[in-house]
């Protein structure tokens, strides 16, 4: 279904699907339909709209429902599904008292924010995009040897992220597209998880690229006249020639004896220039929380980057034993943020968390330490002053974050109020627009999950 309607259909509940960037809408109504459930509008949620018949709300960036009023008022019959990884902007007073119930889709966007976190980090130190667009065809870093290999990866994830448009969306405040919606562009992202990744080629190392890829991203490695080292330490798998380059979306030249050396599609890796402040590669991070986002990041440093990772956490998590070295929750936070280059916000916003890193905090840092803030789940979580403060004093290197401060209203067509606006224009602050959760994958991974929260109201 496309716009506003009705369809009616073999109905199991009726859903009313709000606040979806277009592609997003179009995708879930055509799943639910075709799955039997009635579906039955498409468009932004306001009290004049709220279809108050239907079963099932199902939301994405609707931030009135954090209004009591609106909810008493109107409401669905049994409950409200948010398309995000919280449900902390619908109000608990009212949900309660309505007994409606409230479902949130935590795990379809953990691989994209995790990969954004690590995208924006690596922009911070390296740099701009100078790839192709995704709309092109496969990649070939012409002339590669593992000197570049952090560097080819930076360039790989901002463009698999396309940051260069999503920094320039965010500093424009382009948060909403022409039909007031949130826009469908970031959909087309794509994720460095389980990519097809060729090597061709044996007289130039690339041992550090394969295990960045394989270790810290599970993509799918193979190889074309390589090392039998590298064919059996990172299950690097034999192909043909020609499949490889017909079937990789990146492909690594480590010779001179095949393959272009120039074109549209071909990239020279000696243009890429190593950063002299810092790099990611073997630095000291701090990851503060490690549920379905930071255990992703934490892996991805530790098994890719061969980081010392430590971890900030109420609960430890086993899994990631050998992986990160857990802090005492007790103690300040300012404690593994000070002995960390790069540090990831990865916590969901509640009580405990809401201005968990503040002035104070700050002011304990250790100075002289090269340092990275990366922020990719709530603004509120940080003190906005005091972090701008360290990012105008040099005491940051950068603040890159999808969640600048009260991003909620610009997601919401508002403007920018005055912290915001000095956020947006800092060279120092590397912003997107709240797209974090944006991919391909991520939106299949959405619609099955969509599915089986409706299913739950069933039982």
């Amino acid at each position: 279904m496309t716009g506003s309607g009705r369809i009616i259909g073999p109905s199991k509940l009726s859903v009313a699907i709000y606040d979806t960037p277009r592609v997003v809408g179009e995708r879930l109504s055509k799943a639910l339909t075709q799955a039997g459930y009635d579906v039955l509008f498409d468009g932004n949620l306001t009290k004049e709209t709220a279809y108050r018949e239907a079963d099932v709300w199902l939301i994405k960036w609707t931030y009135g429902l954090g209004d009591y009023g609106f909810l008493k008022d109107a409401h669905p019959r049994l409950g409200i599904i948010s398309a995000t990884n919280g449900v902390d902007h619908i109000n608990r007073q009212a949900l309660a008292e309505l007994n409606l119930r409230a479902e949130n889709c935590p795990t379809f966007s953990s691989i994209p924010v995790a990969e954004h976190a690590i995208g924006l980090a690596l922009r911070s130190v390296h740099g701009e995009c100078a790839l192709p667009p995704l709309s092109g065809s496969v990649v070939v870093f012409s002339e590669y040897s593992d000197i570049y290999a952090e560097q080819a990866v930076a360039q790989m994830l901002m463009r698999s992220r396309q940051i260069n448009s999503s920094i320039e969306r965010a500093r424009g405040c382009r948060y909403r597209d022409n039909d007031d919606r949130r826009p469908s562009e970031p959909w087309i992202n794509s994720e460095l998880a389980g990519a097809r990744i060729g090597i061709i080629g044996h007289d130039r190392e690339a041992f550090e690229i394969a295990r960045i890829l394989k270790e810290g991203f599970d993509c799918d490695l193979y190889g074309y006249d390589i090392s039998e080292a590298l064919a059996g330490y990172y299950r690097v798998k034999p192909e043909s020639y020609l499949r490889i380059i017909e079937y990789s979306d990146y492909i690594f030249l480590c010779t001179s004896r095949y393959g272009p050396t120039s074109g549209p599609w071909t990239f020279d890796t000696r243009q890429l220039t190593k950063s002299e402040e810092l790099s990611l590669g073997g630095s000291d991070v701090a990851v503060l929380g490690t549920g379905a986002i930071g255990s992703i990041i934490a892996r991805i440093c530790k098994k890719g980057f061969n980081c010392n990772v430590r971890a900030f956490n109420r609960s430890r998590k086993p899994e990631l034993a050998g992986i990160v070295e857990y802090v005492d929750p007790k103690a300040p936070i300012s404690v593994p943020i000070s002995d960390s280059n790069f540090t990831f916000v990865s916590l969901p916003l509640n009580e405990g968390t809401s201005n968990l890193i503040t002035a104070q905090q700050m002011s304990e840092l250790i100075l002289g330490r090269k340092r990275i803030l990366v922020n990719v789940t709530r603004d509120k979580i940080v003190e906005s002053d005091a972090v701008f403060d360290f990012v105008s004093r040099g005491a940051l290197l950068a603040y890159a974050t999808d969640v600048v401060p009260n991003d909620a209203l610009l997601c919401k067509g508002g403007p920018p109020d005055e912290t915001t606006q000095k956020f947006l224009q800092h060279s120092f602050v590397i912003p997107t627009p709240h797209e974090g959760e944006c991919s391909r994958n991520a939106l299949e991974r959405l619609v099955d999950e969509v599915l089986i929260k409706l299913n739950n109201f069933m039982m």
